[in-house]
């Protein structure tokens, strides 16, 4: 079933916070319509209640003393298709538009600025649903069985010889990450020309995952290819896959695997099943080198959040005789299905350290260019997908109860450099064009792009509009559009994601005093 998720990528706040197709890998492009419609520029100028996620001492800079409240309304609307050429196989994803509110309130008074808010970060994500026959995840290979040392089996089939096709479950296939904050900036006004600002930020994150994985690819894990498979159940698997000792008369258990299925989703607008939440924080600054030009930095640290904890199940498609029957015998053997519910725990999810810097040059009373350069050090966050899967003691999971399977998948992400340009023109007092274009490179390997998570997407082109209703009203929207990006990965599936996003903001302000020049 689709869901239609909450999420914010607007103004600074959020009611709510749920997935959201995150454009600069899993990070949002922009925050808030006005820095969004210039490229997602934000460093360096007065970019609203947005500046709480971009640049904490943009809040205050420009003004002597006020107050803003901020409504807010966006969508995102990813477009996105996985396909295995060579197979002709193709899904769409279905999810989107993701509906996106906010809300929020910051003061400056006697140099001073704080203010609240809660946001959406960003996050990643598909919903494939349903398999059908000619779909990506309709099938794929077995695991082979035994290892090759171990000859011919009974029935004269070859160990280490995959089935050329296996059904998956046919289950929905989905994935969802999304990351949230409530942020408390402060900021202070040193000197005429320099201000400074932090925030503490209480993050929280979720995780859900309905994932067929074909036998081959779980047994690639198993060999320690692309990542790995430990604990106690992986253990009680390899046994169970090789040939039994002469003790035992060369019984087996399990001749091959079919797929591997990672099931848990709490199928909420607004949480994960796996659940965790932690600490985070910036710092940043303004500084107006002179009445037309000013430049502005901040530093985002790595965040501290606990590991990904909620309920799951782990099932299993096997090609299994039970243990019931000699090697020399095989008739028995049949697929059977075996589900093993217990607690997942997804490991050391952290969002990367991000470091801004930019510029905003007035060239005229009406025409202001902004230049920003970020960069995303995924490659310290985002190394591997680590999941700890631990057997509940119930009976129905048999010999796996109380059982633990550690299942790595390893992702590399590399860091990323965002560039971004914009500029508004006043056309009339009352009323501001905004245009921009962020550019950055694709943070994803082929060799480890999977199609639940294709956060491929480059360059951007946006365009806003600012219109004052009246000296205390104003009303900002953009509009986002990201071409289409295709990536092959290593196993020859192809995804391809373009997105056309939008946003609106309503802004009552009172008392507000403006610096001369701003």
């Amino acid at each position: 079933m689709q869901k239609s998720k909450i999420a914010l990528a607007i103004a600074s706040v959020t009611l709510a916070s749920g997935m959201a197709h995150a454009t600069n890998g899993m990070n949002m492009e922009g925050y808030g319509p006005i820095s969004t419609a210039m490229g997602g520029t934000a460093q360096a100028y007065n970019n609203g209640l947005g500046g709480m996620m971009n640049n904490p001492a943009t809040m205050g800079h420009g003004s002597i003393e006020g107050n803003k409240f901020q409504l807010a309304l966006g969508s995102l609307n990813p477009t996105i298709t996985s396909s295995h050429d060579q197979s002709g196989a193709a899904t769409d994803s279905t999810g989107g538009p993701y509906i996106m509110p906010g809300a929020g309130y910051a003061q400056k008074r006697n140099g001073f600025v704080w203010g609240v808010g809660v946001m959406g970060q960003g996050g990643m994500g598909t919903e494939y649903g349903k398999a059908g026959a000619t779909d990506l995840f309709a099938g794929g290979l077995s695991s082979g069985g035994y290892d090759s040392s171990s000859g011919p089996l009974a029935d004269g089939s070859t160990p280490n010889n995959p089935k050329a096709q296996t059904l998956l479950s046919g289950k929905e296939v989905r994935s969802e990450v999304s990351v949230g904050r409530v942020v408390i900036p402060v900021g202070y006004e040193v000197t005429d020309k320099l201000n400074i600002a932090a925030s503490l930020d209480y993050v929280w994150a979720g995780m859900d995952m309905l994932m067929d994985m074909d036998g081959a690819s779980f047994s690639k894990l198993m060999q320690g290819q692309g990542g790995s498979v430990g604990g106690t159940m992986a253990q009680g698997l390899g046994t169970a896959t090789q040939p039994s000792s002469s003790a035992n008369n060369g019984m087996v258990a399990i001749r091959d695997v079919n797929y591997a299925r990672f099931e848990f989703s709490d199928n909420s607008d607004f949480t994960g099943q796996a659940k965790g939440s932690g600490f985070a924080g910036k710092v940043g600054f303004t500084y107006d080198v002179s009445p037309q030009l000013t430049i502005g930095g901040s530093f985002h640290n790595k965040t501290a959040i606990s590991d990904l904890e909620g309920d799951a199940s782990l099932v299993m498609n096997v090609d299994a005789d039970g243990g019931l029957l000699q090697q020399s015998n095989p008739t028995g053997y049949t697929d059977m299905t075996m589900t093993v519910t217990g607690k997942i725990k997804v490991v050391d999810f952290q969002w990367p350290t991000t470091f801004g810097i930019g510029a905003s040059y007035r060239a005229t009373d009406t025409l202001t260019i902004n230049a920003d350069f970020k960069r995303i050090s995924w490659s310290d966050s985002m190394k591997s997908l680590k999941m700890a899967f631990v057997a509940d003691g119930s009976a129905t999971n048999g010999n796996f109860a109380n059982t633990a399977l550690n299942v790595s998948m390893d992702q590399n992400w590399d860091d990323q450099n965002v560039i971004m340009v914009g500029a508004q023109w006043k056309a009339q007092k009352n009323l501001a064009l905004r245009v921009g274009a962020n550019m950055s490179n694709n943070p994803v390997p082929k060799e480890t792009l999977n199609p639940l998570f294709p956060a491929i997407i480059e360059n951007h082109y946006t365009a806003g509009v600012g219109y004052g209703i009246s000296q205390n009203h104003v009303v900002d929207a953009s509009i986002v559009m990201a071409p289409e990006v295709k990536q092959t990965s290593a196993a020859g599936v192809t995804s391809s994601h373009s997105q056309m996003n939008w946003q609106m903001m309503y802004t009552y302000k009172w008392n507000v005093q403006r610096k001369s020049g701003f």
